[in-house]
């Protein structure tokens, strides 16, 4: 019963024994078949995307994008109890 685990024991186990904030790996691009593929080396994590840096919102990835040479395409990782990946930025050649 994980309720009967203390929180910070808790958090080490799900953090693979480390006692600090692991950090989500950055997400990456790939063109396959024509479309732009967001993927991620932190299991579980998700992706957000925006193609302009002025858009307020974000897209969070479900499936492959369709883009074009000279698009912007900016992203970040997250997963539940990980910080967040560092922001990347792409210009789609």
């Amino acid at each position: 019963d994980l309720g009967a685990l203390p929180e910070k024991e808790m958090l080490t186990n799900w953090w693979g024994g480390s006692e600090t904030t692991p950090k989500t790996n950055e997400p990456t691009a790939t063109v396959k078949k024509g479309k732009t593929v967001l993927e991620s080396k932190t299991p579980g994590a998700s992706i957000g995307f925006k193609k302009s840096f002025e858009d307020k919102s974000w897209s969070v990835y479900s499936n492959p994008l369709k883009t074009q040479k000279g698009d912007s395409l900016y992203m970040v990782a997250h997963r539940i109890g990980f910080a967040p990946s560092d922001l990347v930025k792409l210009k789609m050649r």
